[in-house]
């Protein structure tokens, strides 16, 4: 995975439900082609951080995501 995209991927989870979705369904390709630290630190925190969203749909898809981290 290139690092120059990373930025621009993390910034979908502070954007309107349909790219925080969009961003959601990609977890599971992402997170085979980094390292766990990077999971850890990274990827993790943003993931958690969905769950307090007001979009319930949202709040599936991120604990779908996370069934598959």
């Amino acid at each position: 995975m290139s690092t120059h995209i990373m930025p621009l991927y993390f910034k979908c989870f502070d954007c309107p439900a349909k790219l925080k979705q969009l961003a959601l369904s990609m977890i599971e390709k992402i997170t085979k082609k980094v390292d766990y630290q990077f999971v850890k630190t990274r990827i993790l925190p943003k993931l958690l951080g969905l769950f307090k969203d007001q979009n319930i749909e949202v709040r599936k898809d991120a604990l779908k995501a996370l069934l598959s981290v």
